[in-house]
């Protein structure tokens, strides 16, 4: 460390380096162990809930929960790009692509009842004191807050929750995986005919079907 920065090398030259050395000399780089993801138990996000008294923060991580979105695209989501007849939210995903999100009417009943008590000049759903956007930062902070407030010390995140409705619609007997993975919005099938099939009735009714089993059970909270 100290020899590069006496030489001034940049970081990214120092990659370059790395990488070109390893290269030429065909050495075997170690992979990195994937880490598997910690989810909530049920009776965590039951404590976690009961201490949000912001309608707008209890809202966004129920949202989170009932479509298993990422926490970016939670925070684009426009009152525009909600489709409150047909149970649809249009989202930015990643690389600004857009795909579609299926959610129950009871989702977009709760959605209703919360914006009944703000303007109805209002460009995103989810707006900070500055009526700016959420941001991830902020969102994480926000999550972190209520965590320690419901006395949580297990390490899990924002994203925790999206995993968390994936893996229970994964185990579904019902539920082909590509659905699903339609639903989380996976690079390798963001194009416009998975678009099309996703929102086929056949795909949307099972969606559905899925998403209220999972209300039943009061998995989604």
């Amino acid at each position: 460390t100290h020899q590069v920065r006496k030489h001034g090398i940049s970081q990214p030259t120092l990659r370059y380096i790395y990488r070109t050395v390893i290269r030429r000399a065909n050495l075997a780089v170690p992979k990195k162990e994937k880490k598997l993801y910690r989810l909530p138990t049920s009776s965590e996000l039951d404590s976690f809930f009961k201490v949000i008294k912001n309608p707008q923060e209890h809202l966004l991580f129920q949202l989170m929960l009932a479509t298993a979105a990422r926490t970016s695209e939670i925070c684009s989501i426009t009152i525009s790009n909600i489709d409150f007849d047909s149970n649809v939210i249009l989202i930015k995903g990643k690389g600004l692509k857009e795909r579609q999100l299926v959610v129950t009417t009871r989702t977009i009943e709760k959605i209703k009842y919360f914006l009944s008590g703000y303007e109805k000049h209002r460009s995103h759903l989810f707006l900070n004191r500055l009526l700016l956007p959420y941001t991830v930062r902020r969102v994480e902070q926000i999550m972190q807050h209520y965590k320690e407030v419901a006395g949580i010390t297990s390490q899990w995140t924002p994203h925790s929750l999206r995993h968390y409705t994936l893996s229970h619609l994964s185990g579904s007997s019902n539920l082909n995986l590509s659905v699903v993975q339609r639903i989380a919005g996976h690079e390798h099938l963001q194009t416009t005919a998975i678009y099309q099939n996703l929102m086929s009735s056949d795909s949307r009714s099972l969606i559905l079907e899925k998403l209220q089993e999972l209300e039943a059970k009061s998995i989604l909270k």
